[in-house]
């Protein structure tokens, strides 16, 4: 019989022997019609700045400008990062440009910022304490820190505010966390709600924006830096513990074992990406791999650093035709397919469905994989790194795979491992090539596994490996 060897990530921390589905460092992609299992970007470092703790991310003029440690850096092109001057160092930190002028919200204060990196710090007129900046209809936009009011901006002006240009958020009582804009819309996320604001078009700068009347929403955004923006949309986890993608509308996206991370683990983060023209809504925790959402195909997988560790990215930033990665120890990497990260390996995990019995027990003859045909291959020496002595470690330190420089010379090899109580414990290491490169009728058997009630069956390569795998596999059973 054929099978779905493994679809999104399900495993729900709560219940994990229900489903131990899980797609680590893997996602699902249509090849010609076939879905198969592909590698995540991988990481390769771009420019190292010397300070932690960063705050934000924003792509202007053909640079990044980075939020971190209490300074605003300026990095090139070319990787070089120039420090600009000190801004308040603040978690709530949101970064927008008018006409030329970098402006910074942290932390209360507001700053503006020439990008040749002369400062300002101009007043804020009908309120002094800023919680967030924007753009929207040639005016910046900020909100009041702890507060209900919103304030905007003389015409292309970003160091001129009017007391009198300002509105409250007041369809419900709880204080504004963030506002952004999504297309031509001004959101207000709340603690427990949001706002919709529109442009009104009137001559009067103290009408300018409005609300749209009945669009109040009854959640808000869980904590000011769980949330992205995306073409036309954003991506944020509410405050009722749920993901959501805006776009044309707003709908809940998130599973069960997603729901179950961010309410017990430490969801610190949301970030966007893409891959070839694939989207992808990241939340990224403190304990525990990454929430991956692709909004093409509507699943979930997880990134993680390490096997089964955090990833370290906690602000992304498109930049030069890619995208970027920053990290709390100032480094900002690039996202390619290298098939490793800058902190070591990629290792990639993939944990099958349960093949159910009914309870009876029956003998696993046989089951057969299919790597994508003849592109498996082990990365030149001088495409990766080496994760010292040319070893590939698992999570224990056991050597995985070793780096070989002739990469048409060898397989790549995958590490095959079966359970019998729903992924709680593995056994019979089963080691197996994907294939030379122009090998194209490769298949991988499994044979003999024994007798189960029920079995999943977990796949981990560790190799630096361009290698793809169809999602669905034959199984006979006696």
């Amino acid at each position: 019989m054929k099978v779905e060897f493994v679809g999104q990530s399900v495993r729900d921390g709560d219940n994990a022997q229900s489903d131990p589905s899980r797609l680590v460092n893997f996602y699902r992609y249509n090849l010609g019609g076939t879905p198969v299992l592909r590698s995540v970007l991988g990481t390769e470092a771009f420019a190292e700045i010397d300070a932690v703790f960063l705050r934000a991310l924003h792509e202007y003029d053909g640079k990044v400008f980075a939020a971190l440690g209490g300074n605003l850096y300026k990095v090139r092109k070319s990787g070089v990062s120039v420090l600009m001057d000190s801004i308040t160092d603040s978690a709530q930190t949101s970064i927008s440009v008018n006409n030329g002028i970098i402006t910074i919200a942290a932390g209360g204060d507001y700053a503006n910022f020439t990008v040749a990196g002369a400062k300002t710090t101009p007043a804020t007129g009908a309120f002094s304490s800023v919680g967030s900046v924007a753009f929207l209809g040639q005016r910046t936009i900020i909100t009041e820190l702890n507060g209900r009011r919103i304030s905007w901006s003389d015409v292309t002006d970003p160091a001129t505010f009017d007391g009198f240009n300002f509105a409250t958020a007041e369809s419900s009582y709880d204080d504004i966390v963030r506002g952004v804009v999504i297309g031509s819309q001004y959101w207000v996320f709340k603690k427990e709600s949001i706002e919709r604001w529109y442009l009104t078009g009137s001559g009067d700068a103290t009408q300018f924006l409005a609300p749209i009347a009945g669009a109040s929403l009854g959640r808000g955004l869980k904590s000011f830096n769980l949330l992205t923006t995306l073409p036309n949309g954003a991506f944020f986890v509410g405050s009722d513990g749920k993901a959501y993608i805006v776009g044309e509308g707003m709908q809940p996206v998130s599973t069960r074992g997603v729901e179950t991370s961010i309410k017990t683990d430490d969801p610190t983060h949301c970030l966007y990406y893409q891959d070839e023209g694939q989207e992808f809504c990241v939340i990224r925790f403190g304990n525990r791999p990454a929430w991956v959402y692709d909004l093409t195909t509507g699943e979930w997988h997880e990134r993680a650093e390490a096997f089964d560790r955090p990833w370290s990215a906690i602000a992304s930033v498109k930049a030069w035709g890619d995208h970027y990665v920053g990290t709390d120890t100032g480094l900002i990497n690039r996202l390619a397919r290298v098939n490793t990260d800058v902190s070591g390996p990629l290792i990639r995990s993939a944990v099958s469905r349960t093949l159910e019995f009914e309870g009876k027990g029956r003998v696993i003859s046989n089951i057969t994989f299919a790597p994508t045909v003849g592109q498996s291959r082990i990365m030149e020496a001088s495409e990766i790194l080496d994760a010292g002595g040319g070893e590939a470690l698992d999570v224990d330190g056991g050597v995985l795979a070793m780096y070989i420089t002739d990469p048409d010379a060898i397989e790549a090899r995958a590490l095959f491992e079966i359970s019998s109580d729903r992924g709680q414990t593995w056994r019979r290491e089963m080691w197996r090539g994907l294939g030379l490169r122009g090998e194209y009728d490769k298949v991988v058997n499994l044979r003999a596994l024994g007798q189960h009630r029920n079995a999943n069956i977990r796949m981990t390569i560790s190799e630096p490996s361009d290698t793809a795998i169809v999602s669905t596999a034959d199984v006979v059973v006696a």
